[in-house]
């Protein structure tokens, strides 16, 4: 009985001697396994970094799972503007870009959030029909006309955009971006559209026609620039009445234009009308002196023209001896007429197309010569020094002697030779 008792508690410290061998393997197999942990602060494979008990998701640190910062991981480093992780995209309106940028104009990512209205990237560009460089829709007054969009009259193509400057008043670009138009009850009075008047309203019988022009016989006018015309039957009867008593109306009763009272019976330019007694026909003068030249005038040099002898007199009618162009009119003597007027000092008459003959083609007396007379008779001055016309010598000392080589007349003298200007005479 005791043997069996021995026998079996050997064996038991045999089983336990094996488990405890199995045990040891074990255990030293697992600490070689943790030794390769993240934390450790060492950069063992598969780890970007590893700062030991620093690693923090958190900005600029080793993560926690020893990898370095990266976009997209959802922390937000200093070199990035944003990072939301898996939510950063290209997508409108996303918050953050892959590149952990934020949305900005231009960069082709629409911002609705930062206000953006469209973003075309370097497609935006301030010209017609494009995405804006500050990433606005194109629109009625930024002052670019869009020719493909809707934003102009009627959600069509915009005719105009002078930006602030759209407004409604005479000859502007409309608030809708639409031109001025016959039958918008404004005058636009610009040679560019050339409206005498505008109602409102075409295809009317109204004095004022389909191409916003004043009717043969009747008178238009407005209350303010923006009121649309109001017009009235009678001019052309010769009875200054009505809209015709305002100032610069007249009804000189002929429906001709060009003669101070226009067809339409309004004064024009250079022009006074009156009616004695009122109501009368009107009675129109040109304005002599105003620098304007209209009919019954053939010059007008403006200020008044109070002062004959210049050429224009006091009536606008050219003097004689003279010829004006030009509105003022410049006026000039006619040099060559025989008529000394103005800054001629002589005037042969005969065109004056010659020089050296006493008197110059401007009209002028020539040195050496003296001229009198209209038209100017001219002689060489003999004794002047200064040899001219029919003569041969001329000593400068009045040569008021003869026998000195150059007579009294400057003619050389028999037996003598004589050179230069004054002449210095030797005997031969």
């Amino acid at each position: 009985m005791l043997k069996k008792s021995l026998i079996l508690a050997f064996a038991l410290a045999a089983m336990i001697g094996c488990d405890d061998d199995d045990s040891n393997n074990s255990n030293n197999t697992n600490n070689n396994n943790t030794n390769a942990v993240c934390g450790n602060s060492i950069v063992d494979t598969g780890e970007e970094c590893d700062d030991g008990t620093a690693n923090a998701d958190e900005p600029d640190a080793c993560r926690t799972d020893c990898m370095l910062p990266t976009c997209g991981d959802g922390i937000l480093d200093t070199d990035e503007e944003c990072d939301y992780g898996a939510a950063n995209s290209l997508e409108p309106n996303s918050e953050c870009t892959p590149d952990c940028l934020l949305p900005s104009c231009g960069d082709g990512n629409l911002s609705t959030s930062n206000g953006e209205e469209c973003d075309d990237g370097t497609g935006n560009a301030d010209e017609p029909d494009a995405c804006r460089l500050d990433c606005s829709l194109p629109a009625c007054g930024d002052g670019i006309v869009d020719i493909l969009s809707e934003t102009g009259p009627e959600s069509g193509p915009e005719e105009c955009d002078d930006g602030e400057n759209n407004i409604i008043g005479r000859n502007t670009c409309r608030p809708d971006c639409s031109m001025p138009y016959c039958g918008d009850g404004i005058v636009d009075d610009d040679p560019e559209f050339g409206e005498e008047c505008d109602t409102g309203a075409l295809g009317l019988d109204d004095g004022c026609d389909d191409n916003c022009q004043i009717v043969m016989g009747w008178s238009c006018s407005e209350e303010t620039e923006l009121s649309p015309s109001i017009c009235n039957p009678g001019c052309g009867n010769g009875i200054v009445s009505g809209i015709e008593l305002t100032a610069g109306r007249c009804d000189d009763g002929d429906m001709v234009t060009g003669n101070g009272c226009s067809a339409q019976c309004f004064v024009e330019p250079g022009w006074v009308c009156t009616s004695e007694p009122a109501g009368s026909t009107s009675v129109c003068l040109p304005i002599c002196g105003d620098g304007l030249l209209v009919q019954g005038e053939t010059c007008d040099q403006g200020g008044g023209n109070a002062v004959n002898g210049d050429g224009c007199n006091s009536t606008c009618h050219v003097e004689v001896g003279w010829n004006c162009s030009g509105t003022p009119s410049i006026c000039n003597p006619t040099c060559g007429d025989g008529l000394i007027l103005g800054a001629e000092n002589c005037d042969q008459g005969n065109g004056n197309v010659s020089n050296n003959d006493g008197c110059s083609s401007t009209c002028q007396i020539e040195n050496g010569w003296i001229c009198t007379g209209t038209p100017s008779m001219c002689v060489p001055i003999c004794g002047d020094g200064i040899i001219a016309g029919g003569e041969s010598c001329d000593q400068g000392n009045g040569n008021t002697s003869s026998n000195d080589g150059c007579s009294a007349t400057c003619q050389v003298e028999t037996g003598w030779t004589c050179t230069g200007s004054p002449s210095v005479c030797t005997e031969n």
